[in-house]
């Protein structure tokens, strides 16, 4: 039997239990192309990764909607402050990000899970549609030579990519995964860990590829959601509005 080390060897790293990201938010403005944070009313709390985090950031397409998304999660990048430094924390105090790079960000996010989606219904539900869009993407991103080449072959060139791309962005923003303890019954998960938002949102992306999470866009408002078993609109409001306006049309048609 293998000798198990008393200590973890160089660079692994023991997680007992999940710890959040203590990072800040608060009341933010657009101002000359940069999202900021003000003091006075910023809040200091315990971040802790949630699948409605990701989907809150990956439809984020405007600026109002960043300053939405800051008051209740906090900036990308910029958010760590020791809590013996917030104490003393000036009305004055200013922190922000170029609203540029935050919509750059969400893009490719939004880019990845569309490339996702277009895999797995090319895969699972073989809409000639889907397929060529499936083989378009696949000539633009990984050169793949034109022909009718089999949906499988087209997917497998997609995924690689994506795989390649997601862990270089993990790297990037260096975060990672760590092996913890859910509960007192000692059963193990894999923790999410990462300085900022941004790795955290790799992160969860990352688990969503390895979970095969089905996701889907609302063709009522174009958001990106979890879908549920026969499930198409990302909420009961969006449903309800597509009933409104197919009535309409055919009120006015008739």
């Amino acid at each position: 039997m293998a000798r198990i080390p008393r200590q973890p060897p160089p660079g692994v790293e023991i997680a007992p239990r999940a710890q959040g990201l203590s990072w800040l938010r608060g009341p933010a403005a657009i101002e000359d192309g940069w999202v900021t944070l003000r003091g006075g009313e910023i809040e200091q709390y315990q971040f802790e990764a949630h699948p409605g985090f990701l989907d809150d950031l990956v439809n984020v397409r405007r600026p109002e909607a960043i300053v939405r998304f800051v008051a209740a999660y906090g900036l990308l990048w910029e958010g760590q402050l020791d809590p013996d430094d917030f104490e003393w924390l000036s009305p004055m105090f200013r922190v922000r990000e170029p609203v540029e790079r935050w919509l750059s960000f969400v893009a490719e996010l939004r880019e990845i899970q569309r490339l996702y989606c277009l895999s797995q219904w090319a895969l699972h539900r073989g809409e000639p549609h889907v397929i060529a869009s499936l083989r378009k993407a696949a000539q633009e991103i990984v050169a793949f030579p034109a022909g009718e080449a089999l949906v499988e072959v087209l997917s497998e060139a997609v995924a690689g990519f994506l795989s390649v791309l997601v862990t270089e962005r993990i790297e990037e923003n260096a975060a990672r995964f760590l092996v913890g303890v859910s509960d007192t019954h000692g059963r193990y998960e894999l923790l999410p860990a990462a300085a900022t938002l941004a790795g955290h949102a790799w992160l969860q992306l990352a688990a969503q590829l390895l979970q095969h999470i089905e996701l889907g866009e609302c063709p009522a408002c174009g958001r990106i959601f979890v879908l549920a078993p026969r499930q198409r609109y990302c909420s009961t409001r969006c449903a309800t509005r597509q009933r409104v306006r197919r009535h309409r049309r055919r009120s006015e048609e008739s």
